[in-house]
């Protein structure tokens, strides 16, 4: 006897293994098209951290974010360092880092294009504002949030 076609039970196997490789597949690059949101994020975070640090040493720094049209263009972050030498001379030293290259939606709480930090060296607070600064970066359906707290100078990152 010549089987000529599939039978109710093969199709249905045939679907369901094509259905589970299509949602997995799906998954993966929804989570592969966020990952700059997070990795931008995650950096800003370290940057911010490393120059309340810096502020509370020896050395004051001050830090400017910049969302280049607001983020599709990159994000990226001026660095002013002032070191206090031995003799009480002071020497200032600007550099530029790119966080990120990738095209995100990034925008500051102030409503500004740019989002300048700078710490108090006692207390490692945010100078000039008392109030909770936040950084809002998102791509494709990732979410995130740092929060800066101005009477601490805590850096906070939350997902969405």
């Amino acid at each position: 006897m010549r089987n000529k076609g599939m039978s109710l039970v093969e199709i249905i196997v045939v679907v369901a293994i094509m259905s589970i490789l299509i949602g997995v597949a799906g998954y993966g690059l929804s989570l592969s098209s966020g990952k700059p949101a997070e990795e931008c994020a995650r950096r800003l975070v370290s940057e911010i951290e490393q120059a309340r640090m810096a502020t509370m040493g020896r050395n004051k720094t001050e830090i400017i974010i910049y969302a280049d049209n607001g983020g599709q263009d990159g994000v990226r972050i001026e660095e002013v360092s002032t070191i206090v030498n031995d003799d009480g001379s002071t020497t200032s030293r600007t550099t530029e880092k790119k966080v990120s290259s990738k095209k995100l939606n990034v925008s500051f709480s102030t409503g500004e294009d740019n989002l300048p930090l700078e710490f108090d060296r006692a207390s490692g607070a945010l100078k000039g504002n008392k109030d909770i600064v936040e950084i809002y970066i998102s791509k494709a359906n990732t979410k995130r949030t740092i929060k800066i707290y101005g009477l601490t100078g805590n850096v906070e990152l939350l997902a969405e």
